[in-house]
């Protein structure tokens, strides 16, 4: 028996989850498909950051990863 009120259990993990930089720069890619720029444009902003956090300090970004 199936209580309606219950929602099913979704999956939203995909390969790039938790890779910051692919995560972002998906959901540029994302945005811009859509037409919905400002989606885009924060994403771009969180991809300049995260490739500025790689750059002052790669061996921490990495093992965050």
């Amino acid at each position: 028996m199936t209580n309606p009120l219950v929602a099913r259990a979704q999956d939203s993990t995909t390969w790039h989850t938790g890779i910051n930089l692919l995560d972002d720069a998906s959901g540029v890619a994302e945005g811009v498909s859509s037409g919905s720029w400002v989606e885009g444009g924060i994403s771009a902003l969180g991809v300049g950051l995260d490739a500025l956090t790689i750059a002052m300090n790669p061996v921490g970004t990495l093992i965050s990863y």
